[in-house]
């Protein structure tokens, strides 16, 4: 995740300086909206993102015959992700999952 923020952050910060929001404050909301969109077509659409593509690892568990039900996943983990404390949830369980790996009914695994 932290991989991903910093690949998109150039095209973030270009996103704010063509269209100048009036106040620092909505920085961090539009960030955010940008990188939910972001996670959100690259999980739906190539089950992976460019972090995961050099850490050498997948999603495996969604859906690949229904695209309601995967767009279904693909919204609940990236929706369960804006919890504060989801990044610490994986120390929490045996099987290193998440809680958006749980809501969503996936797993992160090694691509080797």
């Amino acid at each position: 995740m932290y991989i991903d923020a910093l690949l998109t952050f150039p095209i973030n910060m270009s996103f704010l300086v063509i269209f100048k929001p009036e106040h620092e404050t909505y920085f961090m909301p539009i960030f955010v909206l940008l990188m939910f969109l972001y996670f959100s077509v690259c999980e739906y659409f190539w089950g992976i993102t460019l972090g995961k593509k050099i850490l050498k690892m997948k999603i495996t568990g969604y859906e690949q015959n229904d695209k309601k039900k995967r767009i279904k996943q693909v919204l609940v983990r990236n929706l369960v992700k804006l919890i504060p404390l989801d990044p610490f949830s994986i120390f929490m369980y045996d099987e290193y999952q998440t809680w958006h790996d749980m809501a969503s009914k996936t797993k992160v695994v090694d691509n080797y």
